[in-house]
């Protein structure tokens, strides 16, 4: 990734108020990679960071099984929002992550 798109996206962030997303994607990661949950960032938060900078206040992960991640995050302490199976809150930044299912995910070659 372009430490440049990176740097740009950060203080876009900053300057609208959604500065806790990196916060929030980076406790969400934490909590998949330790159930070794593959997932992939994805909708407005990635295209920040490839340059694209539109607002977004919520973070997109595509996982091979949501209810298993959906699990795994809110055992890290993410709260469900109301009865979603798919979403939950970060309730320190107050920021949302949204689990997309992705059927597959490719293997390492």
């Amino acid at each position: 990734m372009d430490s440049g798109h990176h740097q740009k996206a950060a203080q876009f962030r900053e300057s609208n108020g959604t500065a806790g997303l990196e916060q929030t994607l980076g406790k969400a990661v934490e909590a998949l990679d330790r159930a070794e949950i593959p997932h992939l960032v994805t909708g407005g938060y990635a295209a920040q960071e490839y340059g694209c900078l539109r607002y977004t206040d919520n973070v997109d992960l595509i996982v091979p099984e949501i209810a298993r991640a959906f699990a795994a995050l809110v055992s890290s302490g993410f709260r469900p929002r109301g009865s979603s199976q798919t979403n939950v809150i970060d309730p320190e930044s107050g920021f949302e992550v949204r689990l997309h299912a992705g059927n597959s995910i490719p293997d390492k070659d």
